[in-house]
């Protein structure tokens, strides 16, 4: 059975606080967002493929375990050099 490690931390976006969820089973990466004020939720999975071939267009490709481990870093905000941002449709859009 492969590894399974979590991590759960508040996090504020853009003046709100959220509450992030990040778990990581074998090769897929799950995310969850909570406004703490609303208690909407955003959820998603996304397998080692699908995270190395998105940072891969981004020009700054990263595999998989570093990208969960810059994940947790930013979550943890245990590196200064690494910092998480929250993008709905509607900032993305501006």
């Amino acid at each position: 059975m492969a590894k399974l490690q979590g991590l759960q931390a508040d996090y504020v976006f853009r003046g709100t606080e959220h509450v992030v969820r990040m778990t990581v089973h074998g090769s897929v990466l799950e995310v969850e967002v909570e406004d703490r004020l609303t208690t909407d939720q955003w959820r998603g999975e996304f397998d080692a493929a699908f995270i190395e071939d998105l940072t891969h267009k981004t020009g700054n490709f990263k595999q998989f375990g570093i990208f969960c481990s810059m994940l947790e870093s930013a979550l943890s905000q245990s590196s200064e050099s690494v910092t998480l941002d929250l993008l709905t449709y509607t900032t993305w859009r501006r």
